[in-house]
């Protein structure tokens, strides 16, 4: 799929060029929090876009999409009554613990996705942990998780072709 536009405060075309991801490896991190609970997350990729702009150093720029997917799992003495899924800018008003600790007991946090032309590396690990006072719709506590994300994009050199002389 290919998408033209115009761009709106120049005088050139911007092209862009949504690309299909192949799914290489797609794993979950897992943490243990202080209070006993157990906290699942990925970053997948949902959209790779690769336009016909240049950086200062006249590489080819790409948008990506990604979103961040966590499970919580937390022992029946610290649920409290079920609510609503929240948002991370509505949770940030009821943090109570500003930084759990936590261990990582499961490292997943690389995700591989190729195209035909790139390799996609999305490295990703949780900096920070944060309890709010809020409860998600099983009861479970909510927590904003604060990650560091690094998405490295390589060529993908053709594969050779053995020829018979």
């Amino acid at each position: 799929m290919v998408v033209k536009m115009k761009s709106k405060n120049e005088d050139s075309e911007i092209t862009e060029k949504l690309i299909e991801l192949e799914v290489i490896k797609e794993d979950w991190n897992v943490y243990e929090l202080e209070d006993g609970s157990i906290i699942k997350q990925k970053i997948l990729l949902s959209f790779f876009i690769e336009t016909n702009e240049k950086d200062a150093q006249g590489n080819t720029k790409f948008w990506i999409s990604n979103n961040q997917v966590t499970a919580v799992y937390s022992p029946i003495s610290i649920r409290g009554p079920p609510d609503r899924n929240y948002s991370v800018p509505e949770l940030e008003k009821y943090v109570e613990q500003p930084n759990m600790k936590f261990s990582l007991i499961h490292d997943g946090g690389r995700n591989q996705y190729k195209t035909e032309k790139f390799l996609i590396t999305v490295n990703y690990l949780a900096k920070k942990i944060e309890k709010t006072s809020k409860y998600d719709s099983k009861g479970m506590p909510a927590y904003i998780v604060r990650n560091e994300i690094e998405m490295l994009i390589s060529e993908v050199l053709p594969e050779k072709v053995n020829s018979k002389e």
